[in-house]
């Protein structure tokens, strides 16, 4: 009998404490919204962060709760931004934009300079420190590969030497920029659906100087300030895009961007 009391006990407890936690369940449940699913599906899937928050489903949640707007996931620009506004009802009314990251050299195996050769480590950051990596330009790309070893998406390849950045894959993380011992790397604003014109040197010398160690170089002529009416700027012996002007001259007239390419004597001027 003492067995059956026990058994029948347990039973009984079994059952009280089952239906405590399905009314608890019934009381204390939050219903989640169908669409946050969908929205998160959409998204990159990579929780790389480049957003501001923490992963896809936070993002997703911010979404949902109109505390972001839909294209906050640059890295699937405009395709995302379109599939999440239809899932939430909404329209994409602004231009998507992202951080890309941007090469300011245009050396490789066959333009860059040598004075000495290097036998040491094969890393930039190894090769900066021994008579600079064995280069007649102290500024520019050492064409080891410090930036393609860090990119978390293999977006960037080595190319004759150089990094090639794959600007679409590019989730603006920032790793390239601080493995670059040079600081020849720099994050920069880029409108989906637009080509990426940007000046490829970041030698701050003079004109002179810079021609004796690398002839693709900027030396500071100014020509594509002139023709670009201010887009470009010269500060520093080194020329480079003003955001904001170039917003401003689009607006108004747009610019001609392939004959400022073609003008500039050393080429530096590049766009892709």
């Amino acid at each position: 009998m003492l067995l059956l009391y026990s058994v029948v006990t347990m039973v009984g407890l079994g059952v009280i404490f089952t239906l405590i936690l399905f009314i608890a369940d019934r009381k204390l449940r939050v219903e989640e919204d169908p669409r946050l699913e969908r929205v998160e599906k959409a998204l990159a899937g990579l929780n790389c962060a480049a957003c501001g928050y923490p992963s896809c489903r936070v993002a997703a949640e911010a979404m949902i709760k109109d505390e972001a707007e839909v294209y906050v996931c640059t890295v699937g620009g405009e395709k995302v931004a379109k599939e999440v506004a239809k899932i939430l009802g909404k329209e994409v009314k602004k231009q998507i934009m992202k951080n890309v990251a941007v090469v300011h050299c245009g050396i490789n195996s066959k333009t860059r300079q040598i004075k000495s050769a290097y036998r040491g480590i094969k890393s930039c950051a190894a090769a900066n420190l021994i008579m600079q990596g064995g280069m007649e330009c102290k500024y520019g790309c050492l064409g080891l590969g410090d930036c393609k070893e860090v990119c978390p998406v293999d977006a960037i390849i080595m190319k004759d030497g150089a990094p090639v950045i794959d600007i679409d894959k590019c989730i603006s993380c920032g790793a390239c920029v601080e493995a670059c011992p040079r600081g020849i790397i720099s994050l920069r604003p880029h409108a989906y659906g637009e080509k990426l014109l940007y000046v490829a040197c970041n030698n701050p010398e003079t004109g002179r100087e810079v021609r004796a160690v690398c002839k693709v170089g900027c030396i500071a002529c100014g020509i594509c300030e002139k023709l670009s009416g201010g887009v470009f700027e010269v500060k520093d012996n080194l020329s480079r895009i003003n955001r904001k002007k170039m917003g401003e001259r689009l607006d108004k007239e747009g610019l001609d961007r392939e004959k400022i390419i073609q003008k500039c004597p050393t080429k530096c001027i590049l766009e892709k």
